[in-house]
């Protein structure tokens, strides 16, 4: 939910690129990829509703293959995801799979540093490590303002929407912010922000 709500909220334009450099399991870009195509929410989940005694499977049959007619395929798509952890890049493709959406994600090992635009214009939409633990405050601070710096030495023109917990991490990037959303993740207050470098 918080993935797809950043998503709209940024109003990706989805003809550009998205990144997330940061892509951990993957959701972020799971969740542009269903959009794109205008899956609907829980196509292929089970409800606690199929559990009741007034159940109607032939009518949710039929709600699904009502819904499973607005999908569409996009003639190209233009996900990147990556992460420097081999583990979470194994994970995000795993749950891509999944999702049946693996194949329309280019995935990458790679630090966020090591990351070229390839157009002039796109989205960064992630969720970068914003750490609970004071010792880790140091690094993050680093983290951040390095990531500022990628963003504006190679993604001038780019809008980015960043999660995060602390405003004081957001302004160690030195871009412009605008808070869009707020949302508890994980028990955590955290807010959107919106940037153009």
């Amino acid at each position: 939910n918080l993935a797809a709500a950043m998503l709209m909220a940024s109003k990706w334009n989805q003809e550009l690129p998205l990144i997330d450099p940061f892509c951990g399991s993957g959701v972020i870009p799971i969740e542009a990829v269903l959009l794109a195509q205008n899956t609907p929410p829980g196509i292929s989940r089970a409800f606690a509703f199929e559990n009741w005694s007034t159940y109607n499977p032939k009518l949710l049959q039929q709600i699904r293959l009502s819904a499973e007619s607005t999908v569409s395929a996009l003639p190209s798509y233009k996900i990147q995801a990556s992460d420097r952890d081999a583990g979470a890049i194994r994970m995000a493709q795993n749950n891509a799979k999944r999702a049946g959406v693996n194949p329309e994600i280019n995935w990458s090992i790679q630090a966020f540093s090591a990351i070229q635009p390839t157009e002039k214009k796109g989205w960064i939409i992630t969720n970068p490590p914003y750490g609970e633990r004071a010792s880790a405050n140091n690094d993050l601070r680093n983290l951040y303002a390095q990531f500022g710096n990628i963003l504006r030495k190679n993604f001038i023109g780019w809008h980015a929407l960043v999660l995060c917990n602390n405003p004081l991490l957001i302004q160690q990037m030195k871009i412009k912010s605008i808070p869009l959303l707020q949302f508890s993740n994980g028990g955590i207050p955290v807010k959107a922000y919106l940037l153009h470098p």
